[in-house]
């Protein structure tokens, strides 16, 4: 009788953009790989855009999409007269039941910049709790995490690796870190 290794399930990635003002310029190159990362995960790809909601942008990802046919998905999200609120995002996708388990890898792109209002932390660890993964890409300078109204220090005891990620070198340093 030979051993066979158990098969591995496929894993299922859940993203979040902040596309306020102050995290576009990250969010559009990170939406583009997140069209070229759909590929790679078979269990599916959710991502969703927020300011003070969640729209979520899944069923716009196709394969080969150009840049500019991306940022024009992105533009679905009201961006004008909103301000970030990261509490609103998280007790939607609480509220919509998400199906998040160990097989589920979840990544958060955003600044934290919540303009003073509740943080929900504790929505925040839930949803962390049961998935394999979560990491948090910060585009705003180290320097600046918690100060004024950041709460990326609220959220940070719960992601399994949170990076400064301010252009395409910090995306791919953080990435090789990974498989360390």
């Amino acid at each position: 009788m030979q051993y066979q290794h158990p098969k591995k399930r496929p894993c299922k990635l859940v993203i979040f953009l902040d596309v306020s003002g102050s995290c576009i310029k990250a969010a559009e190159p990170l939406f583009l790989f997140a069209c070229c990362l759909r590929e790679l995960f078979p269990a599916g790809c959710e991502i969703y855009a927020f300011v003070d909601h969640m729209v979520d942008l899944s069923s716009d990802l196709k394969a080969g999409m150009s840049y500019g046919e991306l940022t024009e998905v992105l533009r679905k999200v009201p961006t004008i007269g909103v301000y970030s609120d990261y509490s609103k995002p998280l007790r939607e996708y609480k509220a919509k039941q998400g199906q998040l388990n160990k097989r589920t890898i979840m990544l958060w792109m955003g600044d934290a910049r919540n303009n003073h209002l509740p943080s929900e932390e504790k929505i925040f660890k839930d949803l962390c709790k049961p998935v394999k993964k979560c990491y948090w890409l910060n585009p705003e300078a180290k320097s600046k995490w918690n100060t004024g109204d950041s709460v990326i220090g609220r959220y940070t005891p719960y992601v399994s690796k949170l990076a400064e990620v301010t252009n395409t070198a910090s995306l791919i340093k953080f990435l090789c870190e990974l498989q360390n």
